[in-house]
């Protein structure tokens, strides 16, 4: 049963100031620039915000997923917060699938945006406050390269302010995380001998075909499916 909810949880996926970057890459020099982001340039004690790894990533190459699939290893971002704040986890943009031979990875390629919340206690006391970062990830072309990098941003406590670019990149990132299809969809999932078979209903899906597009399921765990298997699908009446 366990399973099951991992897996179907992962198909509602499938439908739906900065600061400069220091760290070991290979001799190519990075393959990916990365930065910090906020969606606030000032925040008020008790408030969430959210900060975000923003990586711009050389074309052709990719990063990976909370699931990175066959090979390959999820970024990682490391914030060291003052004492009495709380960080969630990542929240993860839906991926891409990357066929290679007979594997299958997911990730993210051309740009991403990776956005934590982090709760700032209500007597945090007003005033700048820095905070330190370490990120790590792993590149890929036909060759993968393992990079970090030691960041930081600095907001300002006291009357909330919101950092309009930091804002759409992080409001883009949340919309395309899972569950963006929320209470539109329900469904169940069956063992078969063959295949695990995914049942989904509900409005998202009104319409059919003409507004079904590269529907697919990403497993938020590896070892749940073959990644690189055929998904097909079907579409009946009422579903």
């Amino acid at each position: 049963m366990t399973v099951f909810r991992a897996v179907f949880a992962a198909i509602v996926l499938a439908l739906l100031c900065q600061a400069p970057a220091s760290g070991q890459f290979g001799e190519q020099g990075p393959m990916v620039e990365t930065s910090l982001v906020s969606g606030h340039a000032a925040a008020a004690p008790g408030e969430t915000i959210h900060i975000a790894l923003h990586q711009e990533i050389t074309p052709g190459w990719h990063t990976y997923w909370r699931n990175p699939g066959d090979s390959g290893e999820a970024t990682r971002l490391d914030l060291d917060l003052p004492e009495g704040w709380n960080v969630g986890e990542i929240v993860w943009p839906a991926p891409k699938a990357y066929p290679l031979g007979p594997l299958t990875n997911y990730g993210y390629s051309d740009a991403v945006t990776l956005p934590m919340p982090v709760h700032i206690p209500d007597g945090a006391q007003a005033g700048t406050v820095t905070i330190p970062a370490r990120a790590t990830w792993l590149v890929c072309e036909d060759v993968c390269i393992p990079e970090e990098a030691d960041l930081s941003i600095t907001i300002e406590i006291g009357e909330s302010r919101v950092n309009p670019a930091g804002a759409a990149m992080i409001e883009a990132a949340l919309a395309a995380a899972p569950d963006a299809a929320g209470e539109q969809l329900r469904g169940g999932a069956e063992k078969t001998d063959e295949a695990i078979v995914l049942t989904l209903v509900g409005d998202a899906l009104a319409g059919g075909a003409d507004r079904l597009r590269n529907l697919q399921v990403f497993p938020v765990e590896s070892g749940i499916i073959d990644h690189a298997a055929p998904q097909p699908v079907r579409l009946e009446d009422g579903a």
